[in-house]
């Protein structure tokens, strides 16, 4: 709940209520054919339609932690998200896959099945995975952590994602990944050999949290994650756009909560863009 006296954080970001009102119009719009997808008698190719689903659920779950107002038909659907995203890595549907032929190289007309190999060769999963693992930290299933974080094997194709990310990006959720199956790493892991060497600052501020995090640093923590959040604003924000809020921030930020690493310290400003069970409301 916010106060008379206080701005709700959609404004404090200065983003237009024209937009917001549009991102709640969308959002009902396609939560009306959540879940029909072509493996069970639906509309929207298996891959597509699922990432769809999660996209427009992270949305959903921008305008709550933004303080905007939503209709009453619309409620926070985080334990759905978090299934959603457990679904989207480890469904069965994965073994028996529809998609359009040309986009996975084909030179022909129509659909073809995918088995499970081919799913992995061909389905992007970086983005996928980010909102994937922020739902489920947010409610703290750690057994459907782990499971999606098996997916996230060195094996994985580049993906870039939505914001031009770098292979030392995708490396850094490799470890990530490896935190959260409770993975010792290793200083010559190839993941961190690459994130060490490579020329950004994210992927490094992300293996730093990690480390940081694993000793109850919370200094070092903080820092890092305020480093994490300045690039966001500085380089990704977008009051017009989807990224709202730092997914990579808040993914670190439920990480060092679950492992008791607090208080995490950060300027007020900043961490309007951070998505926790306490931003949420959640008790």
């Amino acid at each position: 709940m916010i106060s008379h006296f206080e701005k709700p954080r959609w404004q404090l970001l200065g983003i237009p209520v024209l937009f917001m009102e549009r991102r709640v119009a969308d959002v009902l719009d396609q939560l009306k054919d959540y879940g029909l997808y072509l493996d069970n008698g639906g509309i929207y190719t298996s891959a597509y339609g699922r990432r769809l689903d999660l996209m427009y659920h992270i949305d959903l779950l921008q305008l709550f932690h933004l303080q905007f107002p939503v209709p009453p038909s619309l409620s926070l659907k985080l334990g759905q998200m978090a299934e959603l995203g457990k679904d989207y890595f480890t469904g069965a549907w994965r073994g028996r896959a529809f998609e359009v032929a040309s986009l996975i190289g084909l030179d022909k007309p129509g659909l073809e099945i995918l088995d499970a190999t081919a799913s992995r060769q061909h389905f992007r999963w970086f983005e996928e995975l980010r909102w994937a693992l922020l739902a489920n930290l947010l409610l703290g299933r750690g057994d459907d952590l782990v499971g999606i974080c098996d997916y996230v094997q060195p094996d994985l194709f580049f993906d870039e994602g939505g914001f031009d990310r770098s292979k030392a990006d995708n490396a850094a959720y490799q470890l990530v990944a490896k935190h959260l199956r409770r993975e010792v790493i290793c200083l010559d892991d190839a993941a961190v050999k690459l994130v060490e060497t490579s020329r950004g600052r994210r992927a490094k501020l992300i293996w730093k949290t990690l480390q940081a995090a694993q000793v109850g640093d919370v200094r070092i923590v903080s820092k890092s994650i305020q480093g994490i959040l300045e690039i966001f604003r500085d380089k990704e924000f977008d009051p017009d756009g989807r990224a709202l809020t730092s997914w990579d921030a808040s993914i670190l930020w439920n990480i060092a909560e679950a492992v008791n690493c607090l208080p995490v310290n950060v300027p007020e400003e900043l961490r309007n863009f951070v998505i926790t069970r306490a931003s949420l409301g959640i008790t």
